[in-house]
């Protein structure tokens, strides 16, 4: 039941999404998806957006599925969607499609509306049963527009009342608010503040001291910079305390979404994407991952609750 709705909000963002560009030609997409309380889609409009034109944007749906509009899947190279995408005039939407490791990746088009797909999709707009477009907020040089959606009219009034929160956490916001971290200007990276480094530093204590054996920065050029890893050996060659560990750390962190693929522990952030996490490979095991990343969907998943976690 979890993956149909999540199916519908997913739509729902690329309902939305075709509907701005009927109604708004030139928009360029940057990125959206279905959440679990609803959907969103950034936008980088020519005009500044108003609270009006949501209703705009909603008739046009309204529009877009009572014509019960095809959605075709095309599976393309990465190179050749990116393309494509370029052609119709996306290139930030070309760029993720380039990026993409994977031989082959799916485009979904509605209309004109073309988009990389990263997840399973629809190939019916009619799944959009009901739906409501509730705010948009500026993130990021771009428009955010949110809405929540149903497959029935009674569960989108029901949702309504219950006043949900859709909003995603941002862990760059969260950890500027916490003064965790800051940005280093134009360089992509990010530096560790003294509330961040007390946070790391409390992190690497929740390691058994039996368990710790070498820690190893890749970035030690970069010292202090949120993007250093750190790397656990284990001397011995029996993974099953690692692995059991790792779950542990999981848990005294908060982290609730995540799973397994073999040897490697995939982490969600709060708009549902998967990223590499904790991994163990022959008797290298990296407890956390990349450092910066576990400490950013740890911050998501726990709203940035992290005083409560290490009692700081």
């Amino acid at each position: 039941m979890q993956n149909a709705n999540l199916k519908i909000k997913h739509a729902a963002a690329q309902v939305m999404a075709a509907a701005v560009l009927d109604v708004f030609p030139g928009t360029i997409l940057v990125e959206g998806r279905g959440l679990r309380q609803g959907f969103y889609y950034d936008f980088i409009f020519t005009f500044s957006f108003r609270e009006e034109f949501l209703v705009l944007i909603e008739e046009r749906m309204r529009k877009i599925i009572k014509e019960k509009r095809e959605i075709k899947k095309i599976e393309m190279v990465p190179v050749s969607a990116a393309g494509f995408l370029r052609h119709k005039g996306q290139p930030l939407r070309a760029e993720a499609a380039e990026s993409s490791p994977d031989t082959l990746i799916s485009l979904m088009q509605i209309g004109e509306h073309v988009d990389y797909q990263e997840f399973d999709f629809s190939e019916d707009v009619g799944i959009v049963g009901s739906f409501k477009l509730l705010k948009f907020s500026e993130v990021g040089g771009a428009t955010r527009i949110l809405g929540t959606a149903f497959s029935s009219k009674e569960e989108l009034k029901a949702a309504l009342k219950e006043e949900i929160s859709i909003e995603p956490c941002d862990h760059r916001k969260i950890g500027e608010e916490m003064k965790l971290f800051a940005p280093v200007e134009d360089s992509g990276y990010w530096r560790w503040l003294p509330n961040g480094d007390i946070l790391r530093q409390q992190m690497l204590e929740l390691l058994p001291k039996t368990f710790l054996r070498y820690v190893h920065d890749e970035n030690a050029a970069g010292e202090g910079m949120l993007d250093s890893r750190g790397y656990f050996l284990d001397q011995t060659t029996h993974l099953k305390e690692p692995l059991q560990f790792i779950v542990k750390l999981f848990k005294l962190c908060g982290i609730k979404k995540y799973r397994s693929v073999a040897d490697q522990f995939l982490i969600e952030d709060d708009l549902g994407r998967e990223w590499p996490g904790p991994y163990v490979e022959q008797e290298v095991c990296s407890v956390f991952g990349p450092m910066e990343r576990f400490v950013a969907v740890m911050l998501e998943q726990n709203g940035g609750e992290v005083a409560l976690l290490f009692g700081s």
